[in-house]
C-alpha cells in the first residue's frame, strides 16, 4: 500500500469491532445508549483521537446508519429521508446544529451523530473520545496485523539509562500516515 488512501480504505473494509480500543469501546456504548432515547448525540475529541474511525465500524455494526464524511448541503438533507445519519466533519457551531436539527425533522431523518472536534455548546447529549496510551499500544497492534507497520515506535523511542521508554504519538493520523511521521 502507497498512499495515505490505500491504507485508509483497506482499514476502512477490514475493520471490525474488535479493533475497537477500550476508549472506543466505552465511547460506543454511551453512544448506543443514548440514541435509546435521545434522537442526536454529539461524539467529540481531538483531531486523531479515532472517531471517524468509530463512526466507521458503527455504521458496519448498524448497516441502518449512513456515514457521510462531510456534512451535506441544506439542499441535500431531502436526499437522507427516513435515515440515520453519521456526520463526521461537522461544525461545533450551536447555530449550525440546531439548523441541522430543523433540516432533519423538515426532511424526516430519523436519528443523528454529530462528529465534531470540540463538543457542541447546545442541549444534546455529548460523548468526548480521548485515547490513552494504552489505546494507542492496541491500535498500533491492529495495523501490525494487517502489515502495516510504519515504525513508529522505533522513531520514537529514548533510551534512558538501562530501559527503554517509548514516546507513543496521540494522534492516529500520525500512525498511519507516512508523510506526517516523517515530521514526526
Amino acid at each position: 500500500m502507497n498512499s495515505l488512501f490505500d491504507i485508509l480504505n483497506y482499514i476502512k473494509t477490514k475493520s471490525n469491532q474488535n479493533w475497537l480500543s477500550n476508549s472506543q469501546k466505552m465511547a460506543l456504548k454511551k453512544i448506543i445508549n443514548y440514541l435509546e432515547i435521545h434522537r442526536s448525540v454529539n461524539l467529540f475529541g481531538p483531531i486523531g483521537s479515532g472517531k471517524t474511525f468509530l463512526m466507521w465500524v458503527f455504521s458496519k455494526m448498524y448497516p441502518d446508519w449512513k456515514y457521510l464524511p462531510i456534512p451535506p448541503r441544506e439542499s441535500e438533507f431531502q436526499d437522507f429521508s427516513g435515515v440515520n445519519l453519521i456526520l463526521d466533519n461537522f461544525s461545533s457551531d450551536p447555530k449550525e446544529y440546531r439548523r441541522a436539527l430543523y433540516l432533519a425533522t423538515l426532511y424526516n431523518i430519523k436519528k443523528l451523530i454529530f462528529v465534531t472536534n470540540s463538543e457542541i455548546d447546545d442541549a444534546i447529549p455529548k460523548v468526548e473520545l480521548c485515547l490513552k496510551e494504552y489505546d494507542i499500544k492496541k491500535i498500533l497492534n491492529n495495523l501490525c496485523v494487517i502489515g502495516i507497520d510504519n515504525n513508529v515506535v522505533k522513531k520514537t523511542t529514548v533510551k534512558e539509562d538501562t530501559s527503554t521508554k517509548y514516546s507513543l504519538p496521540t494522534n492516529l493520523w500520525k500512525l498511519i500516515n507516512p508523510i506526517l511521521v516523517e515530521k514526526y
